[in-house]
């Protein structure tokens, strides 16, 4: 056993202990990927599928990048309201692929627009993202933008004529080896796109095996996650991508 698996062996034994504590009651499951290496997968309460939050974001990037690696999604230069009618004459008509993507739409996100209130609402919720007012030039800063992400799914269920979730249940959840995923949508049927996605606890870590691999699966099927080396220069901020080191396409990376 190296020094380093030891010390993750020790720091995983520490937290399972601790989760015997009434404030840590809420914690349901501890999967920790040493490399390709599985060291804890240990169930403790609760459903086997629990929600991941924010990172459905980082689903709905490898999604897309499957779609890319396919040709199926078209330059990021384009304006999504070419996929999407419902922008067409909205602000949020000429909004690209890359303004979404890298979380640089502009658009007000808060009040009327925050995802909190859009996801009461009875139907209508891509048409009343779009019509956000903007709040400063798009491409120009990079802002935490849930609204934006579903956009993203719902265009996206426009280019492969189905919700991107049974897209991605059949293109990546099962090969993958993802059982019980469930994605939750809103009253129209478009897959949320910045959270309401529940999974296993291994599966994060499988996606996150994919990248690191490159995209790798089973051959001769390749799933290229729509990050570094995927159109290239969003998912580190650079000079034609504003917005902090390790955010983009619509992915954090790190604290």
């Amino acid at each position: 056993m190296t020094a380093s698996r030891s010390a993750v062996v020790a720091a995983c034994a520490e937290v399972l202990a601790g989760t015997a504590l009434p404030q840590h009651a809420h914690a349901s499951h501890l999967h920790v990927r040493l490399g390709a290496e599985v060291v804890v997968d240990e169930h403790l309460r609760g459903p086997l599928v629990g929600g991941v939050f924010s990172v459905t974001r980082s689903v709905l990037a490898t999604v897309l990048g499957v779609l890319a690696a396919r040709d199926l999604l078209p330059a990021l230069d384009e304006p999504v309201s070419a996929v999407l009618p419902e922008l067409r004459g909205t602000p949020a008509a000429t909004r690209t692929w890359r303004h979404l993507l890298t979380m640089t739409r502009g658009a007000e996100t808060g009040g009327a627009w925050d995802v909190d209130a859009i996801t009461t609402l009875p139907g209508g919720q891509v048409a009343h993202v779009a019509a956000a007012p903007q709040r400063r030039p798009p491409g120009r800063a990079s802002a935490h933008d849930n609204a934006g992400c579903h956009l993203l799914t719902a265009a996206a269920g426009r280019l492969v004529g189905e919700p991107v979730s049974a897209f991605a249940r059949r293109e990546l959840f099962a090969p993958l080896g993802f059982e019980g995923a469930q994605w939750a949508h809103d009253p129209d049927g478009v897959p949320f796109g910045y959270a309401h996605l529940r999974l296993r606890a291994r599966d994060p870590g499988r996606l996150g095996r994919l990248w690191l691999d490159g995209g790798r699966l089973t051959p001769p099927r390749r799933a290229r996650p729509a990050g570094p080396r995927s159109g290239g220069r969003a998912w580190r901020g650079s000079r034609r991508t504003p917005g902090p080191r390790g955010r983009g396409r619509p992915w954090r990376r790190g604290p």
